[in-house]
């Protein structure tokens, strides 16, 4: 439906597959699943669906009452006639974009929902590390207190750490269900149900050969840009066919003036549409700094935390070192996650700007 693009997106959201399962209960869902049953759960897009074929009913009733084309100055009869007709094919056609904008829109809400529970899911698993941290830090406060080289606010200041750790806990496992719900909602299945999601973002620097290229391509396939350059047309037609007879609805000079405006209104949107695309360019290059520093900062927590394991089996480490070394991998982990899923995110908006929300 869509035209093949002719420069290649190297790069985009890519998923690591892992096919369709259950694992015991639970469900296993790929991405590409969890879209489908979205588009097949979606009450919207069947009803697009339906008006595809409510257009082509009106359109071809329109057409049968007109009974040649005008070229020029008509009578009142033809003009109104041809005018139905041709609001009538721009209604089947929108119709039509308007579906293909409806699945553009729905598969972007699954990708940001698939991937805001895999965020979800590490940010739980952060906050249980910082837990555990917190809870040897208070401990350790504790000890020092009871022998005397620790004071009673210290011991005070950490507790309160522990209670803020488990607050941020018990607040990241309400997130992730509220996630899991926003899923389950979207695909259309029980809110209690915990699907199990099998994929996880694959990154790949992205590229294109042009952006200039892909601005217009967006322009050539942008439902919004599209219904605003038939606005174009349309009103282009019903000055060109005016009857001048003391039956039309407006003077010759509002038609004109109807032409300028749809102009102006395509010229808008034409605008609007180019800078998302450049936008989101500029955001998905940025988000590839962003990680090439997260690299370099995973590899060095891991360095970090290997010689702390190191330390700690011939004893010139502790438990808390080793317990910081560890949570630092995990929150870096957790930010490189999340700016994976940013990146998927946007490369996919990429492709289908109009169905991107911000």
């Amino acid at each position: 439906m869509r035209k093949l693009l002719i420069l290649t997106l190297v790069g985009g959201l890519l998923f690591l597959n892992s096919g369709y399962a259950f694992a015991g209960d639970r469900r296993e869902l790929t991405m590409q699943q969890a879209v489908e049953m979205a588009w097949n759960h979606s009450s919207a897009l069947r009803a697009a669906g339906y008006n595809i074929e409510k257009s082509k009913y009106d359109r071809d009733a329109a057409a049968d009452k007109v009974e040649y084309t005008p070229t020029g100055q008509a009578s009142p009869e033809a003009e109104i006639a041809f005018n139905n007709l041709v609001q009538a094919d721009i209604n089947w056609q929108a119709a039509k974009k308007n579906y293909q904008a409806q699945q553009d829109s729905i598969r972007l809400s699954v990708y940001q929902a698939y991937c805001s529970i895999l965020q979800n899911q590490a940010m739980v698993e952060s906050a249980r590390e910082a837990v555990y941290n917190a809870e040897l830090q208070y401990r350790a406060a504790q000890l020092s207190y009871q022998v005397g080289s620790g004071s009673k606010w210290n011991v005070q200041q950490k507790q309160n750490d522990l209670v803020l750790a488990r607050s941020d806990l018990a607040a990241a496992q309400k997130t992730l269900e509220d996630s899991y719900m926003k899923f389950n909602q979207l695909l259309g299945l029980s809110l209690d149900e915990r699907p199990q999601l099998v994929e996880q973002p694959a990154y790949s620097p992205f590229s294109v050969a042009s952006l200039e290229a892909e601005v217009s391509r967006v322009l050539d396939e942008s439902p919004t840009v599209w219904q605003a350059r038939q606005s174009v047309t349309q009103a282009r037609i019903a000055l060109d066919i005016y009857s001048f007879s003391n039956s039309e609805a407006h003077t010759y000079d509002s038609m004109e003036t109807s032409v300028s405006i749809a102009e102006q209104n395509a010229k808008s949107a034409e605008e609007k549409a180019a800078q998302t695309v450049r936008s989101l360019y500029n955001s998905i290059q940025q988000l590839e700094q962003t990680r090439a520093g997260l690299v370099q900062k995973l590899e060095k927590a891991r360095n970090d935390l290997l010689m702390t394991e190191a330390k700690f089996k011939n004893g010139t480490a502790n438990k808390l070192e080793l317990a910081a070394a560890r949570y630092a991998v995990v929150q870096v982990q957790k930010s490189l996650l999340d700016t994976d899923c940013q990146h998927a995110i946007l490369v996919e908006a990429f492709k289908t700007p109009w169905a991107y929300g911000g």
